[in-house]
């Protein structure tokens, strides 16, 4: 791969894990075919999530009616499809209605009754938290005039029922969690509750109905990314899992075909040159040393002669000191030596008185 290239995508496929290792689909780890260096930021470009989580996962003594416990299949039911799937297995012993203006259910059967939600799914899912028992639809002013309901026994959910499963599903990525993600829980004794999806990568919104695929893109859903102070050195696999909100592995029911594309901003840093050849270093050390060779060091200063007009100008000089001495000061010095060789006057002669 060339390193000089700042953006790289990578796309990451479940169909290309090892399933003999990693047998589901939310959970697993895959090799890029070049590893990528020097990484700062990090987006999710698009992303493929199959919305198979069921919103029943355990469908065994699922409600009682009349003290008769109902069972149904696990499944991503439908407000309508729950509603015939409880009737079915109960033997039409009640009729149920989805009241889509309200978001409840309405039971109903020509004799009384009472149901029961056994499971925390089923009083989720059908808006029953404890056990009902039905009213004659005579008695409400809503149904009194009804002319379906009006002489039926009648009971409806004491809340909104509750179909989904995760609002949003995470994409957990090992070599890429950060601090920049967090989760906001209630606190227990100090501390938030329970597991958390702090720390992962992506967050990808259900909104699909269930048994769909959820196909998330950075362009109609909203821009997703992580940046780095430190770059990321090297990528070479990716560690993936694909969590709910509380922080545990999603379980796709057997459609565990899912995948993303990634896209790196990377930071080229060009490497450095090849050492030469030994024979180059070599020559290279020898003109180093010629060139910053300390220069000679300078010849003793030559004594100078005298030269011949030197000599000449001090014999003629010595000649003229000499005629001057045999002409001038000689004959002086003569005169002197006679003046003081003259005889001197006599002494005085002494008088008696």
């Amino acid at each position: 791969m060339d390193d000089s290239q700042v953006i790289k995508y990578a796309y990451a496929d479940s169909t290309n894990r090892d399933v003999t290792i990693y047998p589901s689909g939310s959970e697993y780890t895959l090799h890029l075919t070049n590893p990528i260096k020097n990484i700062v930021r990090i987006d999710l470009v698009a992303a493929k999530v199959p919305n198979t989580m069921y919103n029943v996962t355990n469908g065994n003594n699922f409600v009682s009616i009349d003290g008769t416990d109902v069972s149904i299949s696990p499944g991503y039911y439908s407000a309508n499809g729950l509603a015939n799937a409880i009737m079915n297995a109960s033997g039409n012993a009640i009729t149920m209605e989805f009241l889509c203006d309200e978001g409840k259910y309405l039971f109903s059967n020509p004799n009384p009754f009472t149901i029961h939600a056994l499971t925390a799914e089923a009083k989720r899912m059908i808006g029953l938290t404890t056990s009902t028992s039905s009213f004659p639809a005579s008695t409400s002013n809503v149904y009194v005039n009804d002319p379906t309901y009006g002489t039926l026994e009648i009971a409806k959910s004491t809340h909104i029922v509750d179909l989904a499963v995760n609002e949003y599903v995470f994409l957990d990525i090992q070599e890429f969690r950060t601090t920049s993600v967090l989760d906001a829980k209630k606190l227990v004794n100090g501390t938030t509750e329970g597991s958390s999806i702090r720390s992962s990568f992506g967050m990808i919104p259900m909104d699909v109905p269930g048994g769909s695929i959820k196909n998330y893109k950075e362009t109609s859903d909203y821009k997703q990314y992580v940046e780095y102070d430190y770059p990321i050195v090297k990528l070479d696999r990716l560690t993936v899992r694909w969590i709910d909100k509380s922080g545990r592995l999603l379980d796709f029911n057997g459609f565990e075909n899912n995948a993303f594309t990634l896209r790196f901003k990377c930071i080229f840093v060009k490497p450095d040159p090849p050492p030469p050849p030994l024979r180059d270093v070599e020559l290279d050390r020898i003109v180093d040393a010629l060139k910053n060779a300390p220069p000679p060091p300078k010849p003793p200063p030559e004594k100078q002669a005298w030269g011949r007009w030197v000599i000449l100008l001090i014999v003629i000089f010595c000649l003229i000191v000499y005629v001057g001495y045999v002409r001038v000061i000689k004959p002086l010095q003569e005169k002197l030596i006679e003046a003081m060789a003259q005889k001197p006057p006599p002494p005085p002669q002494m008088r008696l008185f």
